[in-house]
Formats: structure tokens, sequence, C-alpha cells
């Protein structure tokens, strides 16, 4: 029996069609509580945060839940500290989302987690039947010799058909939803390179940017030399190629580097940007699944208004920003024009 299998990198979609099995190699399953009832009619399961870089090498709802098929929905959370119910965010990136699963059978991925990672998984069988742990004591788990706690995860629905568009948690409740999730510590393959995140530019407005992003090497091999490709809507820009080394997971060295990969003209409007490793040590990615970053780029508009348009000599008036957010501290200058704008200058002691 085939099933739909969907993984997603930060807007990168990879499809297959796999067939399930029964078990996957050298891999541990994270201990989880005995099961206590099923709960149903809408999806649960847990968020933690990562003690180490590993690779989740399965997925599986416990059996408990039922006889029906699995659907499984594994998280990035991007969110500092996950929003409580009944607040809701959308900010996540889906690692990978499978659905019409047969049951109770692991569902082979490759995700790798870095250390410090806030990582949620959502699962249901069909009924959208939930196994539930038993309630007591906060939740814990293991992570090879780390202690990791674990807090309710959740969306109000179903997604049996189509990946949750939002999450939520409830950190009061010590039950969870029980998705088994299956993992190795360290990276997974040889030469694996991957674009993991965007440094910048983040709020930023309509001008020349620099664009830099963090590369990481998810592979057991010091990475010596690859290749950096992007694009800004579908068009080419200028490859970057890495001299430098980079180490391997878990390294005194560290295994990312920050990689500035050029200058862009930004518009006021979305731009669509992606970067990609290739060639790590000048041959092939073993892993093609966390190469690419793809996410829109979007200039920030600022407005400024006046709570008068005339004063008198010695009068005030305040000045509004709107958006009033989305800017570090102090990265704001304010200047003054006393020549009708035809040339400005910077206003002392005033930042924002």
């Amino acid at each position: 029996m085939n099933q739909l299998f969907t993984i997603v990198k930060r807007g990168l979609i990879l499809v297959a069609f796999l067939s399930g099995f029964n078990s996957v190699m050298a891999q541990t399953m994270m201990p989880l509580p005995p099961h206590s009832n099923i709960f149903s009619s809408m999806v649960r399961g847990y968020w933690f945060t990562a003690p180490v870089n590993f690779t989740i090498t399965g997925l599986r709802v416990s059996s408990s839940a039922g006889a029906g098929t699995q659907s499984i929905q594994l998280m990035k959370i991007n969110d500092p500290t996950p929003v409580v119910f009944a607040t809701t965010s959308t900010n996540f990136n889906t690692l990978a989302y499978i659905t019409n699963a047969p049951n109770n059978t692991i569902q082979a991925v490759n995700v790798q987690v870095n250390a410090g990672d806030i990582i949620g998984v959502l699962g249901h069988v069909a009924g959208v039947a939930n196994s539930y742990s038993a309630s007591g004591a906060p939740v814990t788990t293991t992570i090879g010799t780390f202690t990791v706690p674990l807090t309710r995860f959740l969306y109000q629905g179903s997604i049996a058909t189509a990946a949750a568009p939002n999450y939520s948690t409830e950190p009061s409740s010590t039950q969870i939803g029980r998705v088994e999730i299956y993992y190795m510590i360290g990276g997974s393959g040889t030469n694996n390179a991957g674009v993991s995140d965007l440094i910048s530019p983040y709020n930023f407005c309509a001008s020349t940017q620099e664009v830099k992003v963090k590369v990481r090497n998810f592979g057991s091999n010091i990475l010596n030399t690859l290749q950096v490709q992007w694009s800004m809507d579908g068009v080419m820009q200028t490859p970057v190629n890495i001299t430098t080394p980079i180490d391997t997971p878990g390294s005194v060295a560290g295994n990312e580097l920050d990689v500035v990969l050029g200058n862009y003209a930004f518009p006021s409007t979305p731009i669509a940007f992606k970067a990609w490793t290739t060639l790590p040590n000048g041959g092939v990615d073993t892993i093609n699944g966390n190469d690419t970053l793809s996410m829109p780029l979007a200039a920030t508009n600022y407005t400024l208004t006046s709570s008068s348009d005339t004063i008198c000599a010695n009068g005030s008036a305040s000045l509004s920003l709107t958006p009033s957010t989305g800017f570090a501290p102090n990265a704001l200058t304010w200047q003054q024009s006393t020549d009708g704008g035809l040339t400005w200058t910077n206003i002392t002691g005033v930042t924002g």
C-alpha cells in the first residue's frame, strides 16, 4: 500500500511515494509515558527543545490510538517561546507531513535537528483519534543522555487531508498525544550540506541589502569545499564558492558557517528567495532533503505621521512611526531638513 509522504524544508516540497515498512535500522525511540485513553475530534501531540544535534529517522502514531490510517505532522517552531492556548501561531516550518499511512508502521523520514531547535509533532489515526498519555507528573523523555521535558502540542482540527495551518500549546496539562519519534544522534550522510537559515536581511526598507545565510554541515565528513547557489524570483544570482572548512555536527569547531551571498536591490514588493548547496567536497550530496532554504522576503514600508502639520516658534509636535515595531533597538536614525528636503542632517541623541 502506497501513501503520500511530503517533506517540507523552508518552503521546499519534496514528494515521494514510499511503501510502508515495519522497522528502520540503527535508530532509537524517544520514550513516551504509557497510554491512558483515546481523545478524538482534534489532533494532539507534544513539543520539546532539542538538547543536541540529532536526526529524526522515523515517526509513528501509537497503535493505542486505534486501527485507522496515520496522519502525522512534524514542525520546527520559530517562536522563541511557543504560544499558549487560546492563542495560535503560524510561525513554524513543516518538516514532514504524512497522511494515509498504514497503521502501526514506522514512517521513514530524514530530518536534521540542531541543538536549540524547538520541535513539535502532531499525530492521529482515522477518526482524529489520539492516544493520550496518563496524567500526573510533568512528562519527560530522553534523547541520548539528556532528559527532555515534553509539553502538550495541539491544533484544533484534523490533519488527515491537510497539514495544520497553526499550532498552540497547553503547558498546564500533563497529558500529551503519543506520537513516536525515532532518531539517531548526530548528522546523517557523509558529504551532506545545506542552507539552514537566513541571517539577513530582516525588517528592512526597500533598498540594496546584504544577503547572508547560514550553511550547515549535516554529514560525517568535514566539508572543505562547496558551492552555494541562490535566486531571486527565479532569477539566478552569482553563486558563492566556499573554501573555509566546515566541521562535523558535535565538533568543537561547530558545523555552521555564515556566508554572504551578495547584495540585492529589494523593491517594495515581496521577492521569492531561494538558496541551496551543491558540490560538497566537489562531489554529490548524499542527502538532498536539507539542501535548500526557500522563503519570501518583503521590505517593510514605514509611514511617518505628525500630530500637527503647523507649529509656531518654540512649539512642538509628536511624530508617530507606523509600524512602530519590527526593527532592532537603536536601528533607526532620525534626520531633519531645513531647506525643504534638499539636504538632511542627523538629529543628535534621537534613535529608535
